[in-house]
């Protein structure tokens, strides 16, 4: 069964195809690994700076708190910020779902906004709660939709 989204606004194309979560899942993993990259660089180059801009008794504790604010809340951040960049963007997606042929949009297939990008993303951690559901649930609704696309209102369909 083909997953089509029919609208009623006469000059946008009659159906969108909505993506599947096999593309979906695909491109989360392909954009994890393009933060991981851009992780480890910043890893890479910031932690030697820290080593060697303290004395070996301040590190301690500065360095622990310092990772765990960055754990806790840059790398959310970061992830939400290269996400919703990419998506408001003329291609639509990020790297990954460029790679895998899908795209975000609003109800009508149009471009979303950064506000409604970053709305998308933030919303996230609700649909990583609970062993996941939020995003398992573009499973089984009729739109293809994880809980963070009905918050704000988005597709994520197939490019034509």
């Amino acid at each position: 069964m083909e997953n089509t989204y029919d609208h009623d606004d006469y000059n946008k194309p009659s159906r969108l195809q909505m993506a599947g979560f096999a593309l979906r899942v695909a491109a989360i993993l392909i954009d994890s690994l393009i933060i991981f990259g851009i992780l480890m660089i910043f890893v890479g180059t910031a932690l030697p700076v820290l080593f060697m801009s303290t004395s070996i008794g301040e590190i301690g504790e500065s360095a622990a708190l310092g990772l765990l604010l960055a754990y806790f809340f840059g790398v959310p951040m970061l992830f939400i910020l290269y996400q919703a960049a990419f998506e408001c963007s003329k291609f639509q997606g990020t790297p990954g779902k460029m790679a895998v042929g899908i795209k975000v949009t609003d109800m009508d297939g149009n471009k979303v906004s950064f506000l409604r990008a970053v709305g998308r993303n933030a919303s996230k951690i609700i649909s990583s709660t609970i062993f996941f559901i939020g995003y398992l649930m573009a499973i089984w609704t009729d739109k293809k939709q994880g809980l963070h696309d009905m918050i704000a209102s988005t597709l994520v369909i197939k490019k034509n």
